[in-house]
């Protein structure tokens, strides 16, 4: 289900930060050499607390901050050994279109989720480069639903960021015949 080796800088201080259902688990402590040696483990069960989901209209600007005490989702990407802390943004979408999400920070190393209504990502879009002023935009066509939209960071940090979405309803396309061993050319433009 999860593993961690945090052994390579020559301190042996693996973490596990895992979110599971009831049930029992089995922990195994090993050495990727096969040495000896006395070891600690320690288990702890943890409440992840209640992620409040806030309502957001398509075309509206949420100014917000990651804080230390935010809600967390583990597991974001894989099991690791990071908490994530998330701001959950809640969308309606009520026909067949085009989901736009923007994030702009100062200060995160941000990244931008899309959740369906089971919580199950969907999409996901990181600042390519951290402590940079920049946005992070994700694109999707979206099927009707219920969406989350989730604004956290890739390293542990807080700070503010900007929020919007937009939606969008897909345009005609138009296909032009393309005869076997022929070719075309054309433009592609932001009306298309």
């Amino acid at each position: 289900i999860a593993f961690d080796d945090d052994g390579a800088d020559g301190v042996a201080d693996a973490l596990l930060l895992t979110s599971l259902p009831a049930g029992d688990y089995v922990l195994i402590a090993t050495t990727a050499n096969g040495a000896n040696g006395a070891y600690s483990l320690q288990v702890l069960l943890e409440d992840p607390g209640a992620c409040e989901t806030r309502d957001l209209g398509f075309g509206d600007t949420v100014n917000g901050q990651l804080a230390a005490a935010d809600c967390r989702l583990l597991d974001i990407l894989a099991p690791d050994d990071e908490e994530n802390r998330v701001d959950l943004y809640r969308v309606q979408v009520t026909e067949p279109g085009i989901l736009a999400v923007e994030v702009t920070s100062t200060q995160l190393s941000s990244a931008v989720l899309l959740l369906d209504s089971t919580r199950k990502i969907v999409d996901s879009s990181v600042t390519p480069v951290p402590g940079r002023n920049q946005t992070i935009r994700l694109d999707i066509s979206a099927p009707p639903g219920e969406y989350l939209i989730g604004v956290t960071h890739t390293v542990v940090q807080v700070g503010n960021y900007q929020l919007r979405a937009t939606f969008e309803k897909p345009r005609a396309c138009d296909a032009e015949p393309l005869a076997p061993d022929t070719s075309t050319t054309g433009a592609l433009r932001s009306t298309d």
